[in-house]
């Protein structure tokens, strides 16, 4: 397997640039200009935006009760009036279901992609009118438009760039045709988006959710693909302004190529021996998948290059790690399934050590709703090292070397304030 070497020198030129980076230039004082008296702004109104998340791994559904209100600010032309959209930290309603529409309908018939895509939407969207456990009526009822979302599963695994399929183009018109016809929305969006825009929208979602008042970056985990983005400021609205990047290298995607070219990563034993537990090592685990899937990789190139600040860690892998797992010494069962409030790269790679030479039923002593451990594959060893090596790799633009949860939806989040998906915030 050869995986393409990013070029790193074009990268960081073009990087200092869009982060700003360069010297500040003196010049001549210039006269005030006369203040302008702006408008009251007027009172926000409430909307309910629904997004739709068709990942690699699973859907979702997710509603978001959006603020709307016209923002007035002063321009060349005058003073005008934009819309803006924020919702804040208010948690979405969500239904989710498990198994990719991308992998599921290949190879599948026009009529089997439509009556497949179709169930799957009916029971989510019937899910969130249930006030029961999850849902909420009163929400559904508000939507009137949507942003249905294709991630990873769609992508290139080497570009990160959306690729076309004719099964795909089958599900998109299907989503559009339930969307349109049996929801009655009278705006839909329904298409992929590139690894760089999951990764913009995820970082415009924590700025919305958390709030930062530093600058910060995110970095983003999921079955295909991972994200690394940031900006110069905290309160960045420009998505222009976020710099992101993807690689095709998610936690699923790198295991499949791993264990599948066992000839060319013959050292792959040492993250995945479920029969010989005494070959794993989470020391070496760590440092070969550092070595074989993100050392050359886009989110490396943009890390060495910005320059230090906070990193919030997002995506389920991510958090469902952080979740079921202790997360620095003592290591203590774990009972609960609370988040820390950050974790150290030198703990992640301990904790590797830790968990590597154990069976799946010695780490359910330590860690009793790890969901790796319970599916008895063997594949926890290789699921922290993962984490860790991805983290080694941003690990230069971390402040502290260490990363704070961020949360799973928020991606989703940026998405339901997008004027690039909702014309309510245009």
């Amino acid at each position: 397997m050869r995986w393409q070497r990013a070029k790193h020198w074009l990268t960081t030129k073009i990087v200092f640039v869009a982060l700003g980076l360069t010297a500040c230039q003196s010049g001549p004082s210039v006269r005030p200009s006369p203040i302008v008296a702006l408008p009251t702004p007027a009172l926000p109104e409430r909307l309910v935006h629904l997004v739709i998340d068709i990942g690699s791994s699973g859907t979702s559904l997710c509603l978001f009760p959006v603020q709307r209100a016209s923002v007035p600010a002063s321009t060349e032309l005058g003073v005008q009036s934009f819309r803006r959209c924020s919702v804040g930290a208010i948690e979405p309603v969500c239904t989710k279901s498990k198994g990719g529409l991308a992998q599921l309908v290949i190879g599948k018939s026009q009529s089997e992609v439509t009556t497949l895509v179709m169930g799957r939407l009916r029971d989510a969207w019937r899910a969130l009118g249930e006030p029961a456990p999850k849902g909420r009526p009163d929400w559904r009822s508000e939507v009137r438009s949507a942003a249905a979302l294709g991630t990873g599963g769609f992508r290139d695994p080497e570009s990160g760039e959306t690729i076309f399929r004719p099964e795909w183009q089958v599900l998109w018109q299907s989503v559009q045709q339930f969307l349109h016809h049996e929801v009655a929305l009278p705006q839909v969006v329904a298409r992929p988006i590139t690894g760089s825009e999951e990764g913009q929208l995820a970082w415009l979602g924590v700025r919305e959710a958390l709030a930062p008042t530093e600058r910060f970056a995110i970095m983003e985990v999921g079955g295909a693909t991972v994200q690394f983005a940031t900006a110069d400021s905290p309160g960045e609205t420009d998505l222009g302004k976020v710099v992101a990047v993807s690689d095709g290298r998610g936690q699923d995607l790198s295991f499949e190529r791993l264990s599948t070219s066992r000839s060319a990563h013959a050292g792959f034993s040492v993250c995945f021996s479920p029969d010989r537990r005494d070959k794993q090592s989470g020391t070496a685990c760590v440092d070969l998948l550092y070595e074989s899937v993100f050392a050359d990789s886009r989110v490396a190139g943009l890390a060495a290059v910005t320059p230090i600040r906070r990193v919030y860690a997002l995506g389920a892998p991510w958090l469902g790690l952080l979740r079921e797992l202790p997360s620095a010494a003592p290591w203590k069962a774990k009972t609960d399934r609370e988040l820390p409030s950050q974790v150290r790269l030198q703990d992640l790679r301990a904790l590797a050590d830790q968990i590597c030479p154990k069976t799946d039923r010695q780490i359910l002593t330590l860690a009793p709703h790890s969901y790796e451990a319970k599916r008895g594959v063997g594949r926890t060893c290789y699921s922290v090292a993962y984490h860790a090596a991805y983290f080694q790799a941003i690990a230069p633009a971390a402040k502290s070397q260490e990363v704070i949860p961020g949360g799973d939806e928020q991606w989703a989040r940026g998405a339901a304030i997008s004027g690039e998906f909702f014309n309510d915030c245009r």
